[in-house]
């Protein structure tokens, strides 16, 4: 972020995208390997997440949208450590578990 603050100061335009696609990027990367480091190894991690490097920027561009929105910011970190969860068993392709069986 210190390197981009010439975009963000001087092309304002310019840089409130940059500032949502650096952090998302950032933010989607160190989360989703919170996540998918509990339950795969550091290869599998970094396989998966250079599979799905697309799914995981835009879920970091949502965090990093909430965590820029006043009271919202307070609840970002749960909200994207959930959200990234629910992505990678989205991309594992497990399925969630029934609590009840269906009728």
């Amino acid at each position: 972020n210190i390197l981009f603050l010439p975009f963000y100061i001087f092309f304002p335009p310019l840089g409130v995208p940059i500032y949502y696609c650096l952090n998302g990027y950032l933010l989607g990367t160190q989360f989703f390997r919170i996540v998918a480091g509990r339950r795969l190894t550091g290869q599998q991690a970094e396989a998966l997440i250079k599979k799905s490097h697309t799914s995981i920027l835009m879920m970091g561009i949502a965090i990093s949208f909430c965590a820029t929105v006043p009271v919202l910011n307070l609840a970002a970190p749960m909200i994207g450590l959930a959200a990234m969860l629910h992505l990678f068993h989205a991309l594992q392709g497990t399925h969630r578990q029934e609590i009840l069986p269906p009728h």
